[in-house]
């Protein structure tokens, strides 16, 4: 095998390998995402229906509740977020397209290249912060749920 041929193989697995992978980190997140929604949505309706069946509202479950709820909305504002970055990417990805085509001496492939690289790369993810936000929300929901039942119960 050649040298050139080789290097194309290489290219080739390389290029299905990191599509796999973005594929699979894709899913992961919004798999992780779904699961943040159902389980914050579950905690919201068991507090509702604890504090409907005891006929009782007490400073725990009340945390508890609004905890949940927080957590709902950061799981959603963690869609949006994701939803506008990668909107954000598009735009101006076809943007330096449409003025590599029409203005060929004012930017260059590999200027369109670095330029998506740029912008890809590092940088807060806030995305990532309201998820990670939600995920914390739903431990101290169960906590102030916890304490909410155990100071029902005395």
């Amino acid at each position: 095998m050649d040298e050139e041929k080789a290097r194309d193989l290489i290219r080739e697995h390389a290029r299905h390998r990191a599509d796999v992978l973005r594929d699979i980190t894709s899913e992961t997140a919004t798999d992780g995402l779904k699961y943040l929604t159902l389980i914050h949505l579950a905690g919201m309706g068991g507090t509702l229906s604890f504090i409907g069946a005891t006929k009782t509202a007490n400073a725990w479950m009340v945390a508890a509740f609004c905890s949940f709820f927080i957590g709902a909305f950061a799981v959603g504002a963690s869609y949006l977020l994701r939803y506008w970055h990668f909107g954000q990417l598009l735009s101006a990805f076809n943007n330096d397209v449409t003025t590599m085509y029409t203005q060929p001496d004012r930017m260059a492939f590999s200027e369109v290249s670095r330029r998506d690289v740029e912008r890809s790369s590092g940088g807060f993810d806030s995305a990532l912060a309201c998820a990670l936000l939600a995920f914390a929300l739903f431990a101290c929901g169960g906590i102030l749920g916890f304490y909410g039942v155990y100071h029902y119960a005395q």
